[in-house]
């Protein structure tokens, strides 16, 4: 079985700061109910990402679902060269998205950014990345229509449709 992975890298733990000054501020504007601090990104991982994938027979990897034993920084790394792809939200502009996928296009990996519109608005994403083609998104339902498409191209342009 080939291995057919794609490494999701985003935001899981906020600091308290930006939970409070950004994060409530960005639900509100994206209408978003969250019981906890942390709810829209594991909606965003749940309900956008891994339903996308499984449509293609794919894995959406989230390193907190993985089993390993070691360091999380090399399970991430190794985690990242065995994938087909990344998929990578800038949103809240955290440095290890930014790392992760640094590391994966220079591998040789490719990386589809996502980016929520109201933080791309507010605070930008970081000069490097402001170049590629970010999915830039209004609240999920409009990622989901959005993404899907971009998932699917990936898919065709590294010959996915084509492995068992």
């Amino acid at each position: 079985m080939i291995y057919r992975g794609v490494f999701v890298a985003y935001q899981f733990n906020a600091p308290k700061c930006i939970i409070r000054t950004i994060f409530h501020s960005v639900l509100k504007m994206l209408k978003i109910h969250c019981d906890t601090p942390y709810c829209s990104h594991h909606k965003l991982l749940n309900d956008v990402i891994k339903p996308i994938c499984e449509s293609l027979s794919l894995t959406a990897l989230d390193i907190r679902d993985m089993e390993y034993s070691g360091s999380i920084y090399d399970e991430i790394l190794k985690s990242i060269a065995e994938c087909k792809f990344v998929i990578a939200d800038l949103t809240f502009g955290n440095n290890g998205v930014y790392y992760e996928t640094g590391y994966a296009r220079g591998i040789g990996k490719e990386v589809i950014y996502t980016c929520s519109q109201a933080w791309f608005n507010k605070k930008k994403v970081h000069f490097d990345v402001s170049g590629f083609n970010i999915v830039l998104y209004e609240n999920f339902d409009d990622l989901k229509r959005k993404l899907k498409p971009r998932v699917d191209s990936m898919f065709n342009k590294l010959g996915l449709c084509n492995e068992p």
